[in-house]
């Protein structure tokens, strides 16, 4: 499974962590997009730098996320989880580039 989040959320969230102390890192997810409403690829076949996927639902954060930063982050990042995603095909992405989601 691979997770995808819109960049301007990555962002936001990215700032708020570096705030509060916390490592960038443990935000866990694999794609950083952009040009795309995700919620629209769920149910799509979606192509990212030649790498087929699936879009099977939104991605909820979890109960480990007040683990990792504290009491009440579930909640707090409620409707900003991302996109949860499967693999269709092998393939390399390149990092430090933000993604465009095509639809296949």
């Amino acid at each position: 499974m691979m997770t995808a989040v819109p960049i301007s959320w990555f962002l936001t969230l990215s700032a708020i962590l570096f705030a509060l102390g916390v490592a960038g890192f443990l935000f866990r997810r694999n794609i950083i997009t952009r040009g795309k409403d995700l919620n629209e690829l769920i149910g799509q076949e979606f192509d990212v730098q030649g790498v087929r996927f699936l879009g099977t639902g939104e991605a909820a954060p979890c109960h480990w996320m007040n683990q990792a930063f504290g009491e009440g982050a579930e909640e707090a990042l409620k409707g900003f989880g991302g996109l949860r995603a499967r693999v269709l095909s092998d393939g390399t992405l390149c990092s430090e580039t933000v993604a465009n989601p095509s639809a296949v």
